[in-house]
């Protein structure tokens, strides 16, 4: 049976302001085979969207950042690169409650698994532009 058609080579951004989890999921998701760069705040990751923005598919990003949550971010990268992809992750509320309050990508719960990352990317990559509900 051949192997499912992904994205791997896709470039993800990754904005958290927890050192750990970042490092983590870059670590993770690079052996995925996907390229992955990371800030640890919100003016470093959009200093790297204006260097590499027209190669970014997707920005992953924490909800509650300093000085700017990651829906105020989303929304900024949106406005400079609409088709880039957004996954909100948090540790707080649930992810229905999350996804009730903003209408973007996809939103995931800390703790998140690589699987349900990688699934939540793939599927962001394969969405219809026009259609921006997925997850």
């Amino acid at each position: 049976m051949p192997e499912p058609r992904t994205h791997r080579s896709a470039c993800i951004l990754l904005v958290d302001d927890n050192d750990c989890l970042r490092t983590g999921l870059k670590q993770l998701l690079t052996r995925k085979g996907y390229r992955t760069m990371e800030a640890p705040d919100v003016e470093f990751g959009l200093n790297l969207l204006k260097q590499f923005g027209n190669e970014v598919q997707v920005l992953v990003t924490d909800v509650v950042l300093p000085g700017m949550s990651g829906f105020e971010l989303s929304k900024k990268v949106h406005s400079l690169y609409p088709r880039i992809g957004v996954i909100h992750i948090s540790a707080y509320g649930c992810a229905e409650d999350l996804d009730a309050c903003f209408d973007e990508d996809a939103v995931l719960r800390k703790p998140i698994t690589i699987s349900v990352l990688v699934e939540t990317v793939e599927r962001v990559l394969s969405r219809d532009p026009g259609n921006k509900s997925v997850g």
